[in-house]
């Protein structure tokens, strides 16, 4: 059991140096223009809506409120 968990552990520590390696096709001035740091990423934010307690249960109030926003 151990001794497959010390396997596991290698191997991921093997694919994580892979990973870290460096882009070839990395352009700096793209990534300046798009706004990205230093290693071409950009910072995203991702929200999650979630329905209140007050619910339409007309299908076409819904749908109006649904065009107006």
């Amino acid at each position: 059991m151990i001794r497959n968990l010390l396997i596991a552990l290698l191997l991921l520590g093997s694919i994580n140096c892979f990973a870290q390696s460096k882009n070839s096709q990395y352009d700096p001035q793209l990534a300046q223009k798009l706004g990205a740091d230093d290693y071409g990423m950009k910072q995203y934010v991702m929200a999650f809506l979630k329905e209140g307690p007050h619910r339409l249960t007309d299908s076409a109030a819904r749908m109006k409120l649904q065009m107006a926003h």
